[in-house]
């Protein structure tokens, strides 16, 4: 049975009221933003790239970013040992070297200071998105240390000159657990005088799902989620903003679970989390043609946890970063623009694991970027980031990259790029030790900081109704920390974390796409060889993931399928000192489909795994677990 919250019942009885809404658009942007800081075409983009749209989004019915993404080339999960968390990762990178950005703005970077968590990928409800830009390769010059694998930086809606609002109501019944549903409504305001408002709520709910080996465990944990954001802009002279950016959420999640060791009692375990982000901010437009913009930022994640039956609770976490940027862009020129700023950033965790139940540290950065169009078809981007770090100093991250335009349908793209990023507050301190899910994790003091060289090299191609692309790429990660496991087993183990000497993690992206008609397909694989200083297979990371979409769109109606595939992925040996084993194969479908009643009114539809994937069927080393199948049923009106 379907679950409703008084909240998403209101938004129910709203949905009627799309009958005036104007349509979609499910057309892909002309411009991205985040390769560069400004708007750009996206053939120009100095980097890898993928762009989903918000229809693409709502034809997914997703409720988190991995979700949103796991489909798309380059992208794949890390499984956690709670609950069926997973984290998400770029090219085989350890899902803390992805940084989440909300319209630009760091949010707090959890995975890595927050054991077995998924945490990031819940900062903004669907209703307020307009696209996600995904970043493969660093991007430590622009963005500083977590980019050292790439960035994802999800887009909000802009706020418009006129008045309107979203409705959507999702309701997902799962064979086995997963039951629940997403709803979310948006009302944006112009208010005369130059100033603009949005107000959204975003409350969904999902059923914890039962292990098949034993119902007493949960397989995948439950979760209820609501959130409120209000955004506001003003004009106060021509070419001046001011905006206003406030939001929060609130989360439940919870689990029935058994302890590994010790007593193995039986118990409940609940999660509380509080997410807060405020940002305030000032953009300019000169007659120079110059921009300028200054913002303040923080963000706030609260998390705490209670565990029945008399088994120990986990220790409450708190992280809070502020953030003081400003940069100013333009052109020198015809041929060369100009990109600088700075960044100043504290970032501070409570946890009594620490000395003093709290720790903090300073960052501070400059940057600059000059992209010059040194022929017709030839535009050079170059640039260097200044970080200076209280316990590591100052490190130096360049960044040079390419785009030819061969021809009007070749595009040849690659460079070069250096990555930063220090030990966490947790790692670094060795008085650290704390029960982080079923495992134990110690921090140790004579860490030092990863650095990432990454280059890359590929051509796109598109010819009528045939496109095709592919790339190369190679990071040589020099002291990547990972947790070592010093005793016990993966299952319930004690680990350490420590450098490797330098680790490798190279590959190949290829891509294929047709279009006739109302068909399309698209095909994608990307091809890695991910290994650490003593040759043995880095975990978690799958050596081959492919994925097709097939769609068909028709006037009033659209339908679709999406295959997914993992091959040759190993998971950390059950014993103490051994390379990783492989895994079996993972094949995973999902259906989709869209009926528009009218322009302003759609209702969608999906199955999702179905084929009922169930990963502890497949090996016991699996710590994590899949959604079973599911069915969804939803409408989304806008006016």
């Amino acid at each position: 049975m379907l679950r409703l919250t008084p909240l998403a019942g209101a938004m129910l009885l709203l949905a009627p009221l799309g009958a005036q809404a104007q349509a979609l658009s499910a057309t892909l942007p002309a411009v991205v933003v985040s390769a560069t800081r400004h708007a750009l075409p996206l053939i120009d983009a100095p980097a890898a790239m993928t762009v989903v749209t918000a229809e693409q989004l709502a034809e997914r019915g997703t409720d988190n970013l991995l979700q949103a993404l796991r489909a798309e080339p380059g992208v794949t999960s890390f499984g956690r040992p709670i609950g069926g968390r997973k984290a998400l990762a770029l090219r085989g990178m350890d899902p803390r070297h992805t940084l989440i950005l909300v319209d630009g703005k760091r949010i707090a970077a959890s995975d890595g200071l927050v054991g077995a968590s998924d945490f990031q990928l819940d900062w903004t409800g669907g209703v307020d998105i307009e696209r996600v830009e995904v970043v493969r390769g660093p991007m430590s010059v622009l963005y500083g240390a977590e980019a050292l694998g790439g960035v994802i930086n999800v887009i909000t809606r802009p706020l418009p000159d006129r008045w309107g609002a979203t409705v959507f109501l999702e309701g997902r019944d799962g064979d086995g657990g997963g039951t629940g549903h997403r709803a979310g409504a948006s009302l944006r305001m112009p208010l005369g005088a130059g100033l603009k408002a949005a107000l959204s709520l975003s409350d969904s709910y999902r059923a914890s799902t039962p292990s098949g080996s034993d119902a007493r465990i949960s397989a995948v944990e439950g979760r209820h989620p609501t959130e409120v954001a209000l955004r506001l802009e003003a004009e106060p002279a021509k070419g001046h903003r001011l905006n206003l950016d406030v939001r929060g959420s609130d989360e439940d999640r919870w689990l029935e679970a058994r302890e590994r060791s010790g007593l193995r009692r039986y118990h409940e375990s609940f999660h509380t989390l509080e997410r807060r982000h405020a940002a305030l901010a000032w953009e300019a437009q000169w007659a120079s043609g110059w921009e300028s913009q200054l913002r303040t930022y923080g963000t706030e994640l609260a998390v705490s946890n209670l565990k029945t039956n008399g088994v120990a609770s986990l220790r409450p976490n708190t992280l809070n970063d502020r953030v003081l940027e400003g940069q100013v862009g333009g052109d020198l020129g015809r041929d060369h623009r100009l990109t600088a700023g700075f960044e100043l950033r504290n970032e501070q965790l409570d946890n009594s694991g620490l000395p003093g139940g709290h720790a903090e540290a300073d960052h501070r950065s400059v940057y600059g970027q000059m992209e010059s169009r040194l022929s017709k078809g030839f535009t050079l981007t170059a640039g260097l980031r200044s970080d200076d770090t209280d316990r590591f100093g100052r490190e130096l991250s360049p960044r040079v990259y390419g785009v030819w335009k061969v021809a009007p349908q070749w595009v040849v793209k690659g460079g070069y790029g250096h990555g930063f990023k220090a030990p966490n507050l947790k790692q670094i301190d060795p008085s650290y030790r704390e029960d982080e899910g079923p495992n134990t994790y110690i921090g140790r003091a004579d860490l030092s900081p990863e650095t990432n060289d990454n280059v890359e090299l590929g051509a796109s191609w598109e010819g009528g109704a045939w496109a095709a692309s592919g790339m190369a790429f190679r990071n040589r990660i020099r002291d990547l920390i990972l947790p070592r496991l010093i005793s016990g087993n993966a299952a319930r183990g004690t680990y350490q974390f420590e450098n490797l000497d330098a680790a490798v993690i190279q590959g190949v992206e290829l891509a294929l796409a047709w279009r006739q008609g109302p068909w399309h397909v698209q095909a994608h694989t990307t091809l890695l060889n991910a290994k650490d200083d003593k040759g043995w297979p880095l975990d978690k990371r799958a050596r081959e993931v492919s994925g097709v979409r097939l769609d068909y769109r028709a006037d009033a109606w659209s339908a679709g399928l999406a295959w997914e595939r993992q091959a040759r992925l190993y998971l950390a040996s059950s014993t103490a000192g051994q390379p990783p084993q492989a895994v079996p194969r993972l094949n995973q479908i999902n259906l989709y489909a869209t009926l528009r009643l009218s322009p302003q009114i759609r209702l969608r539809a999906g199955v999702d795994n179905l084929g009922n994937l169930r990963l502890a069927e497949k090996s016991p080393l699996f710590s994590y677990e899949e959604l079973p199948r599911s069915f969804r049923l939803g409408v989304e009106a806008r006016w």
